[in-house]
Formats: C-alpha cells, structure tokens, sequence
C-alpha cells in the first residue's frame, strides 16, 4: 500500500491502492477529502502538490547497476504523479549517497538528472526534514528516481505543479509570450537627443509583428561614430517637420559600428507602427541601415545588428525570421490595396514599393540574414 499527501490549504493522506510490479500510479488534483467530498487546491492559489514516500518503491524496484547505472543503489519503477513542472526530494538524517531523477511525459524520458542538498535554508525555520533544489522541467507527468549509495531515511518525493493565473501573462501582448532570442544592446531616445514636442500624437499600436523591413537611409557612407545621434535627429526634424509624419519613419537604425538606436516612440518591445514601408507598416517592425549600400557594402557589425534585432522582434512573437509568409497589402505604388502577397518574413523595402531601397548591397545579405535570424532564434527556444 502507498500512501500519498495532498498539499492544498489543508493536508490529508490518502491511501492508493496495492503496488503493482514496479509503478504505481499517483494522481495530483481532486481527492477524497475526510468528509467524503472532494479536496481541492485552494481558490487563492493554482499551486498542486504530492509527496511519495520513496521507501516501498525502492524496495520493489531494480538495482541501479542492473538498470545500467554506476554504483551500488536502486531504481524506483515510474511513478505516475500527473501533470508537474517542478521535482525535488526530501528525507530526515544524513544524506550519504546520491539522489538523481528523470521526469518524462508522452514525448519521452530525459536523461538523468542530479540533483543538490539545498543551501536555500535557516537553522531557525523548518520541519526538520533536509531536501534537494526544486528541479524545474518542462511538463511531465512521470518520474523516477535513483538512489545511489543507500537511501536517506524517509526519503520523499515532491512533485508540484504550481498552475497558471492570469496575473502571470502581462496584459501588453508583446510581453504574453517572452521572448527566446534576447534584447540586443540599444540606445535610447535620450541618446540621441530627441525633442519629444515634435512628435504629434500617441503612437500607433498592432498585435503582432509578422514582418521585419530592412532598409537604408541613401545617406552618405562617410559618418564619423559621433555624428550618429546628429543623423538620427536631422531624419527625426526631416520626417517630422518637412514630410508631417507623427514621428520619425523607423522603428530602429543601425550604424556602421553596428549600434542599434531606437527610433520611433512608444517602447522598443511594443508593436509600434511605424512609417517606414508604404502599404506594409501594420503588424511590422522597420530597421533602417545608415548610410547607402548601393555604393558599398554594409559592414559585418551592422549585419550582426540586424541579424540580432530581426531574431528579437520575430522570435518574440513566435515567428521563424527564415519563414515566407501571405500578407495583405494596404496599398502601395506595387501592390494595389487588398492584394494578398507571399513575402518574407525579413524583406527589403524593394520587395514591396518601386524602390532601390536598401541597396543592392545589402539586398544580397538578406538570405544570409534570415538564414542567420532563424539559426539564433533556435538557438534560444
């Protein structure tokens, strides 16, 4: 027989039925409570939580060296649990062996993991029991454990599930899915001294950024490093008070020295709409390159920048930079409104409007870019 606690805001033990072979089966979430109903996890918390006493089944499991492990010790069966994310073990007395786990689910086992005497502790509070580090993994329904050497007294497994609140997804929608490819460094408005009263109105906000447009500013090639944050606000002044746009056109520029600026207003992880791509703004993200790349090629630091922010904005929102996808047209000087059209997800303003832009130059690096954006944003799923 196996008896299992229940955490919610009360405790009770509940007993399962007799062992067969070498598992059992745990199930987390509603029990029989003592008055017959059933025991549910807190309304105030999501959090669900069993221990195992670990005793029975590593007397009826197999020894660690006839499943294959180094050193003396045993192999519990597969302890079916339920749904967890997190799995640590606790016991009473000394710790003179080791402790490993693997967790697995329907896609299959992970490879075993061992795990630490927790230093996160106080001789002032506690039970009196030593554990490990809560191990945190990705769904799984399933666990085993090894114990090498022999096992401390009344070991125990813990395996929580700790559930899922609307407090814990951010209501801006760029920030429901964090993102895997990391922020690159950037400067700010402040860096290049902006004058926020030109801006003429709030910003413009979409759901999603689908597309990536790459292009060029046609500027001169012959920048020094200090006169970036002088470009930026002659584009700034220019786009704002010659053409009456809100705000300056892209959403990023990056120099030769491949330092990444923010340009339009409204938060660099928003999904701010900007004035860059006639008939392609919604639900996309312009990167400006400073200077003309149909006279010369971009430098690798600013193609390494553009690789970084693409793999950023996309990944963020669940999309591979590598991927051609169908969009709609707004209306440009190419596509008339309404025109669905299969381009990439990182493209270059000639692939949409009657333009050299941006440059042949650096139109050439585009498969590489995308190619290169995919690859990081795979790197950090």
């Amino acid at each position: 027989m196996m008896s299992v606690m229940y955490l919610t805001r009360r405790r009770t033990f509940i007993t399962l039925g007799a062992l067969g072979g070498t598992a059992a089966a745990v199930r987390l979430g509603a029990s029989p409570g003592q008055d017959g109903g059933a025991l549910l996890p807190s309304t105030a918390t999501p959090v669900r939580a069993v221990e195992v006493p670990l005793e029975e089944h590593l007397r009826h499991g197999v020894s660690a060296r006839s499943a294959g492990a180094a050193g003396a010790g045993r192999v519990t069966g597969v302890l079916d649990v339920g749904r967890f994310r997190q799995v640590a073990l606790t016991w009473a007395g000394e710790l003179r062996g080791g402790l490993m786990v693997r967790t697995g689910s329907d896609l299959g086992w992970t490879d075993w993991q061992e795990l630490a005497l927790t230093e996160h502790r106080d001789a002032n509070e506690g039970n009196g029991r030593l554990g490990t580090d809560l191990l945190w993994v990705d769904d799984a329904d399933r666990v085993q454990v090894r114990v090498r050497g022999s096992a401390p007294q009344a070991l125990q497994l813990v395996a929580i599930d700790p559930g899922w609140q609307p407090s814990d997804e951010p209501d801006d929608i760029e920030l429901m899915r964090l993102s895997r490819a990391p922020r690159p460094p950037l400067f700010t408005r402040r860096d290049w001294s902006a004058d926020e009263s030109w801006r003429n109105g709030s910003p413009t906000y979409d759901n999603n950024i689908k597309q990536v447009h790459v292009h060029h500013t046609a500027s001169s090639n012959r920048y020094r490093y200090h006169d970036v944050p002088a470009m930026i606000r002659g584009f700034y002044r220019y786009h704002t008070g010659s053409l009456g746009w809100s705000d300056i056109g892209y959403n990023f520029l990056v120099d030769k020295w491949g330092r990444a600026w923010i340009g339009r207003y409204g938060g660099a992880r928003r999904a701010v709409r900007g004035a860059h791509t006639l008939g392609f703004n919604t639900d996309s993200c312009g990167i400006a390159a400073i200077g003309n790349f149909n006279a010369r090629y971009p430098t690798v630091g600013m193609v390494t920048k553009i690789v970084r922010l693409s793999a950023w904005k996309l990944d963020m929102y669940g999309h591979d930079p590598k991927e051609w996808i169908r969009v709609t047209s707004g209306g440009s000087d190419r596509y008339p409104k309404g025109m669905r059209v299969i381009l990439p997800r990182i493209d270059g303003h000639r692939h949409t409007n009657h333009t050299s832009c941006p440059g042949d130059y650096l139109f050439g690096r585009l498969p590489a870019i995308r190619k290169r954006a995919s690859r990081r944003a795979r790197y950090y799923s």
